[in-house]
């Protein structure tokens, strides 16, 4: 049951990993790399052979990357403003629940949120740098679905059990 959960969470990793440097610009052979390069590296080799929650957390991780991306190249490329489109309202929405279920699965998905700043300053698609408050703006709300949906286990009475063992590893 849990390892052929951890082998298909490791595939779709694997696949995920393809696409994200694909959208960054790069090649068949890149791309055909960088699925390598994530099947023999330890982290994981090791945690989805011995099928632990930390595969699963990097997979929902990796899935809001890949969909934060598009958001952020959606809005350089349509020039979004404050009103969304259809399509950045449903990237917006995914990477927030992406990364929600990422934070939910484990604690430790929270060191990860400086990317989604890092991503919304990045500049898609010209290579010239320039602020983009729209941008910011709906990486932001993103973060804010996410961490919205992770709140949502303070419902469940074994919440505060979460930062107990979570502790181990943020401090």
């Amino acid at each position: 049951g849990g390892f052929a959960v951890a082998v298909v969470v490791g595939l779709v990793q694997i696949w995920i990993m393809k696409e994200l440097v694909k959208l960054y610009g790069g090649k068949r052979k890149a791309q055909l790399i960088a699925m390598v390069l994530t099947c023999i590296l330890p982290f994981w080799f090791f945690y989805h052979r011995i099928a632990l929650m930390d595969g699963l957390m990097t997979l929902f991780i990796s899935v809001s990357f890949l969909i934060l991306t598009k958001l952020a190249m959606h809005i350089e490329v349509r020039k979004i403003k404050f009103v969304p489109d259809q399509h950045t309202l449903i990237f917006t929405v995914t990477t927030g629940l992406s990364f929600g279920l990422a934070i939910s699965t484990k604690i430790p998905a929270l060191f990860v949120s400086p990317i989604f700043v890092l991503i919304a300053l990045y500049p898609f698609p010209t290579n010239k740098f320039r602020l983009s408050i729209p941008k910011l703006f709906w990486i932001g709300v993103s973060g804010v679905i996410g961490c919205l949906l992770f709140l949502l286990l303070k419902l469940n009475p074994a919440f505060g059990q979460l930062f107990v063992r979570g502790g181990n590893f943020t401090y």
